[in-house]
């Protein structure tokens, strides 16, 4: 069994294991291993087992360095469960179960989990080798914002903190390897250069990082632009791996990344849980470093200043014989050929990705149901659920039909189009399907709330409507009980926004799997799905493409459209989207729309739009929860906290009607 010697100092003198690489002549390629592993929050044994496994597998290819997401053994994100101190000590059992467990593998391997340090929680990541381990780094950078409440939960780390766990350096650490020089961050960390400076600054050549970076829409392209810029900015081969998988509202999408000296080498599969590795040449970034005169400048400039230096821990020798020949790195002039896909083929793929292992995780992972249940009305809503409802039980390998129960529900308001259009799809789908009339309850709820508002004149208009969705709410929470179901809203972003959606009704759910799209992305979604766009290999779904050229309509009452009783659903976005999304005034937003909507309502719309909005935070702060799919998500637990009460004086609308047209 291996030991360590922890050596701290505060200069960067020459190590033993970096003379022993100046008296090797081979070109130092190592072999890097990670692993997205689907894991689940509380879950240690098994977490850990599926580490233990994807160890094994990276043993088998040869791995020098294995990488793990963020928090790995305890699941990510914990939030209030740190509190309880028994919850944080059972992942130090795991820990040492993991490291005896591979005491006999080659590499060393980065693993996440929380640890108590004085009482206080610490998000760590733990250098394990032959059985011992070598390190433990904590994450320094905790994010609070959006959907983050880390702050609230964990103590951060520091520059320079120096310390010890049962003996084990903790805190800012470099690992001293035959390889060269290794440092580790977690998650946000790489997202501030100052970590990863510092780090490179102190030598380390390869930066390790596991994450677990939630998916929403855009977020590949900009982690792949921090990455390649703390990448160039430090001259260092950065490798980040991130965690897969549905947790609760949060959807990761796994994959990771290996970035040298600014140049990508290798982009791991998204949207999996498999092992894959990649062969990185670290003279290359030696060599870098050398040839830069500014990254030279900047190095000394480091090594004179006052700047606390980290813990240097002596690890292993870890030899480049391991890589068989062929597999090293092949120098050539002409990049690889790339395939470049449509940006919207990709942005719809992730989309339907994220939604569907979002619902099959969460069914899963909560171990309370065994199905689904949803309302299918033939409208564009219901039938993008309904397919994200069958693909989620492709996904647990479960009969389409066991798995969905979809019900239709008319009135005598439903037209013939949408019956045939939800019937269709439902059959093309394979999924259960049943048509109930629910005309002679909405009467019978009809005379009852009349009765009781003591008079006998016809209900208000909005009244008359909610009656119908909130019957439809109860019989679908009623038979979910049954079924022992989970009851699937199907309300949409740009109805949750402006309070379209009915408490009771079509509001109510279990979980909200479309509640952060809007309806432009759903219709435009659902029209590359009906032309063959499905990243499942179902090419077509029957009835889709008829169901698209229906007006959209809840069919409340006799020729009702949505578009009408609100505003064109593109315009409706557009508010939403600079109101809530970037923050602007009334003013502001007339002013960004009144070149692209000629229209003389446009005025009059975004009123409407912004007085709906701040009026109806109460409706949809009692929303269920809704799948984490976008930048702007109204769920004001996790990610959108506004104040359900409040004035409108601050919205200054009167503003809008001096500004010239």
């Amino acid at each position: 069994m291996l030991s360590f010697r922890a050596i701290t100092r505060r200069d960067n003198q020459t190590t033993r294991g970096e003379e022993n690489m100046k008296m090797d002549s081979q070109i130092r390629t190592i072999r890097l291993g990670m692993a997205s592993l689907n894991t689940t929050v509380g879950a240690f044994t098994s977490n850990t087992e599926m580490a233990i496994q994807s160890a094994h597998e990276m043993e088998k290819r040869h791995c020098h360095v294995g990488l793990f997401p963020e928090q790995t053994i305890a699941g990510y994100p914990s939030e209030d469960l740190v509190q309880w101190h028994g919850y944080v000590d059972k992942q130090w059992e795991e820990l040492l179960r993991f490291a005896q467990t591979t005491s006999q593998y080659r590499a060393m391997y980065v693993i996440g989990l929380m640890i108590l340090r004085r009482g206080q929680p610490y998000n760590v990541a733990a250098m394990v080798h032959g059985g011992r381990i070598l390190g433990l780094t904590p994450k320094r950078h905790l994010p609070t914002y959006g959907i983050f409440h880390e702050g609230r939960n964990v103590s951060p780390g520091w520059s320079g903190f120096h310390d010890q766990i049962k003996g084990i350096p903790f805190g800012d650490i470099i690992y001293d390897t035959s390889m060269g020089r290794v440092a580790v961050n977690i998650c946000e960390d790489i997202w501030s250069d100052e970590i990863t400076g510092e780090q490179a600054r102190n030598g380390a050549e390869l930066i390790l990082n596991g994450s677990s970076s939630p998916f929403r829409t855009g977020v590949l392209d900009t982690r792949r632009e921090m990455l390649r810029t703390r990448s160039s900015d430090n001259e260092c081969t950065i490798a980040y791996c991130n965690q897969f998988g549905g947790q609760g509202a949060l959807v990761y999408d796994g994959g990771g990344f290996v970035i040298q000296n600014g140049s990508p080498i290798f982009e791991a599969h998204r949207w999996t849980d498999s092992v894959q590795t990649c062969v990185i040449n670290l003279d290359h970034t030696s060599r870098r470093r050398a040839e830069n005169t500014t990254w030279r400048r900047e190095s000394a400039e480091y090594e004179q200043s006052s700047h606390m230096r980290p813990i240097f821990v002596q690890a292993p020798s870890m030899w480049s014989e391991f890589v068989p020949e062929l597999e090293r790195p092949v120098a050539s002039f002409m990049p690889d050929p790339v395939f470049i896909a449509d940006p919207r083929i990709i942005y719809f793929d992730d989309l339907m990705h994220a939604m569907t292992i979002g619902l099959a995780d969460y069914v899963k992972k909560t171990g309370t149901f065994k199905r689904v249940v949803i309302g299918l009305s033939g409208g564009k809503d219901s039938a993008l659920a309904a397919i994200v409802a069958a693909l989620a039980a492709d996904q647990l390998k479960i009969g389409r039909a066991d798995f969905v129960r979809a019900f239709s529900m008319p009135t005598k308001f439903n037209s013939d189009g949408t019956k045939d259009a939800a019937r269709s799809l439902a059959e093309g789908l394979g999924i259960s399907f049943e048509e109930i009339p629910i005309g002679n309850l909405v009467e019978l709820e009809v005379a009852t709330v009349k009765a009781m508002r003591g008079g006998e004149d016809s209900l208000r208009r909005n009244t008359g409507h909610n009656v119908q969705a909130r019957i439809r709410g109860q019989l679908l929470w009623n038979v979910s009980n049954e079924l022992d179901a989970l009851f699937l809203q199907t309300s949409n972003e740009t109805e949750k926004a402006v309070g379209y959606s009915t408490i009771g009704g079509d509001g109510e759910g279990g979980l909200a799997i479309i509640a952060n799209l809007p309806k432009t992305v759903i219709i435009a979604l659902l029209h590359h799905l009906s032309k063959g766009g499905d990243h499942r290999g179902q090419k077509t779904y029957p009835g889709l493409a008829d169901l698209m050229t229906l007006t959209s309509s809840a069919e409340l009452e006799e020729g009702q459209s949505d578009e009408a009783d609100l505003m064109p659903f593109e315009v409706l976005d557009d508010c939403l989207k600079l109101f809530a999304g970037e923050k602007l005034l009334p003013v502001a937003m007339y002013q960004a729309l009144r070149t692209k909507y000629k229209q003389p309502e446009l005025k009059a719309w975004i009123k409407r739009f912004c007085l709906l909005f701040v009026r109806n935070i109460w409706k949809w702060a009692q929303a269920p929860e809704s799948l984490h799919l976008g930048s702007l998500d109204l769920d004001r637990e996790r990610a959108f906290h506004l104040p359900t009460v409040q004035s409108i004086e601050w919205l200054q609308l009167e503003e809008l009607d001096s500004v010239q047209d």
